[in-house]
């Protein structure tokens, strides 16, 4: 069993960067839910300071042009995205589709819905259960045994009653 890294570091997501006929601009996310901070793993903290030419504040952009500019989201799926996606034999895979796949692994080790809320920049555990409900564990057996614990300790036998019909009026 590996040892326990703790978090190295933190993701501050406080601005959109939106690309309009070839002008970057930078704005506010989409909603207050979306201005988040989020902490990161130490292995992905390691990843991003290996690909820095020097130590990233706050408001660096982690990926940026060899100006240090923004990177037009166009240009990087043409040029990156894209050929390393069909050379691995992953295509039609979007950009987007790596978030679905975050939120996946991280129900997967056992997130709640209101931890993936929060980092994903949902609204409310509402939309996190909408669209990602199908891939929480279901936990009925575990459920339905500490339902019966209370009976066991107390020693009281729970028999089902039968169904009675009420009296017609």
């Amino acid at each position: 069993m590996g040892t326990s890294r703790p978090v190295a570091s933190t993701d501050h997501h406080h601005r959109n960067v939106t690309d309009l006929a070839g002008q970057i601009s930078f704005g506010p996310p989409k909603t207050k839910a979306a201005v988040r901070t989020v902490g990161l793993p130490a292995f992905v903290a390691d990843e991003l300071a290996q690909i820095a030419s020097q130590p990233l504040d706050r408001d660096a952009l982690v990926f940026q042009s060899a100006e240090g500019c923004a990177v037009r989201p166009g240009l990087l799926r043409r040029r990156y995205w894209t050929p390393v996606v069909e050379a691995a034999g992953l295509a039609p895979l979007r950009m987007h589709d790596l978030r679905h796949t975050a939120i996946s692994l991280w129900i997967a080790v056992g997130a709640n819905p209101k931890q993936i809320a929060v980092r994903a920049g949902h609204t409310s555990v509402s939309v996190v259960l909408d669209r990602y409900g199908h891939l929480f564990p279901q936990h009925e057996d575990a459920l339905l045994q500490a339902l019966e614990l209370p009976a066991v300790i107390s020693g009281v036998e729970v028999k089902p009653q039968p169904e009675t019909t009420p009296p017609n009026q």
